[in-house]
């Protein structure tokens, strides 16, 4: 019913109409819909809405015996009743206050994929789960989506439950839900008079799908014309998959990757796209020269690039506002929640998908730890720039001829007493701390060589600002391990920073003459949007 419906408005109605909107009108208030509240007041709302519609189980004048409906507010309160059992140890941890619109919100996402069952018809055939086949004593039975994935059923990735620590638990893992898969089948075709198994060739989506290992021999030759008779393959001959590009082997035995076209040579660099160069330049060549990249709107959770880049406007928009300059953990941890909020609410959608909401969570745990760092490092050094980019060109001389350096720096601090500069990187990283070497250099026949030229090289992009003042370089690190939140400096003498321009020299030598080739095969890691097409 509208909203703008009121009492007035259904004066003129009678019966049942009117019945169900006086019911829905003294629940649901519509100003209640907007206002944050306890789960547990809006349980009960939900609670009370459904008795005053079906009425108690104890009443048999006002219940109704409808065995669907029954089934169907029986889950709803299941539902309700699991999130007021939640321990008070973790209601701290969790969102225990919302409006009661996004509370139904949950509800439906957790009941979306409930089953209701049919009230049984005697002309019909029944439907029923592949688990519920050894209880039925129908003399036929019809399997469908024997495939891959489904039976076998398969668990195939849960970051909170892997598979050697399920086996250690006790509970299903795969090898179980093999095990229990093949005695359903086995006990399927040993005791029905008549039984057809089917197995879809792709999904609802379009994508291909496997038969079941089920359907197919233990012996090699039967399981090789199997195999042919099941997708119509007969006496022809089989149709080989293209292998993937191969760059060590020849050229006519595999298909090889296209090498890298004369380009113009480039008159600007990022400063962070260096360390693409020195891990592969050929991947170097795809993604900054080519501009290769994969596109995606269907975001269901964040990758760690995407993670990453969420708390960076978080730590961005908190050091050009006002609590920037405070030392008081609470204030900080406040605004940076709320500003984390308010991006997730206007990047996402209203109703996120379950791993979405998870990762916030874990994001909101990193930055109250990194407020609580803020507020004791804010008594010595106040947040000058917030993603700093200098006004005028950055040239870097190589040769004669000049490139443009480009880059935006996260933060520059000065120490309130001496004048001092830092600047400062944030990272958001799997592990606990890491330190600027660490992800700088390596060593290389007993020497530390350059492999990342970013910290170096803003020091040349705050030069306007810093001027000749002493300046120190380092990372912010939000790890996952909380307690090694901080600040973490750079160590390098002066001689060091001189060898990372010079790398920096070089690489852009190496662009200038076309030198993209060969690929890295160790570098695969650093390109994920490229391994589809680049081993």
């Amino acid at each position: 019913l509208p909203l703008l419906m009121d009492a007035a408005a259904m004066a003129g109605e009678t019966g049942t109409i009117k019945e169900i909107w006086q019911i829905l009108w003294d629940f649901l208030q519509p100003e209640q819909w907007s206002k944050s509240q306890p789960i547990a007041v809006t349980s009960e709302m939900i609670r009370g809405l459904l008795t005053a519609f079906f009425g108690q189980a104890d009443d048999p004048d006002g219940y109704v015996h409808n065995p669907r409906i029954l089934e169907i507010c029986q889950k709803i309160l299941e539902t309700v009743q699991g999130w007021e059992r939640v321990p008070e140890s973790l209601r701290g941890q969790l969102p225990w206050e919302a409006t009661p619109l996004d509370i139904l919100h949950w509800l439906e996402q957790q009941l979306f994929h409930e089953r209701i069952a049919a009230e049984p018809q005697e002309a019909c055939i029944e439907l029923m789960g592949w688990l519920d086949i050894p209880w039925d004593d129908a003399p036929c039975a019809i399997v469908t989506m024997v495939n891959e994935g489904y039976i076998p059923s398969a668990i195939r990735s849960d970051p909170f439950l892997p598979p050697r620590l399920r086996e250690s638990l006790g509970i299903d893992d795969n090898l179980r839900r093999f095990a229990r898969d093949a005695y359903n089948l086995s006990l399927l075709v040993s005791s029905r008079e008549e039984y057809q198994l089917i197995a879809g060739r792709q999904n609802l989506e379009g994508d291909p799908l496997l038969p079941s290992r089920f359907l197919f021999a233990p012996d090699d030759k039967v399981m090789v014309e199997q195999v042919r008779e099941y997708f119509g393959l007969g006496n022809q001959p089989i149709r080989r998959r293209p292998p993937r590009w191969n760059t060590a082997a020849s050229d006519d035995q595999h298909l090889q990757p296209p090498r890298p076209q004369s380009v113009e040579p480039i008159t600007e660099i990022r400063v962070t796209q260096f360390r693409d160069y020195l891990a592969c330049p050929y991947r170097f060549y795809l993604r900054h020269i080519l501009q290769l990249a994969t596109a995606d709107d269907q975001i269901e959770e964040l990758d760690p690039a995407s993670f990453g880049s969420l708390a960076h406007q978080v730590l961005c928009d908190f050091a050009r506002s006002k609590h920037r300059d405070s030392t008081d953990p609470d204030d900080i941890a406040e605004y940076l929640i709320r500003k984390l909020e308010s991006i997730v609410k206007h990047r996402f959608s209203a109703a996120p998908v379950p791993p979405l909401p998870i990762q916030i969570e874990q994001l909101k745990v990193r930055l109250r730890a990194f407020a609580t760092f803020q507020a004791e490092h804010a008594k010595r050094w106040r947040i000058l720039h917030a993603e700093y980019e200098p006004a005028n060109p950055v040239l870097l001389d190589v040769d004669g001829k000049t490139i443009h350096l480009l880059g935006r720096i996260d933060r520059i601090d000065q120490d309130r007493e001496t004048g001092s500069f830092l600047i400062v990187d944030y990272k958001v990283t799997e592990g606990d701390k890491v330190t600027p070497d660490q992800l700088h250099r390596k060593k290389v026949a007993g020497e530390r060589v350059w492999i990342d030229l970013q910290l170096p090289l803003y020091l040349r992009l705050a030069r306007e600002v810093v001027k000749d003042t002493a300046v120190n370089l380092g990372y912010i690190v939000l790890p996952k391990n909380t307690e090694a939140t901080g600040l973490y400096q750079a160590e390098w003498t002066e001689d060091e920073l001189i060898q990372a321009e010079e790398t920096a020299r070089h690489v852009v030598r190496k662009i200038w003459r076309g030198e993209f080739w060969p690929p890295n095969p160790d570098a695969e890691g650093r390109f994920p949007e490229l391994s589809p097409i680049l081993p």
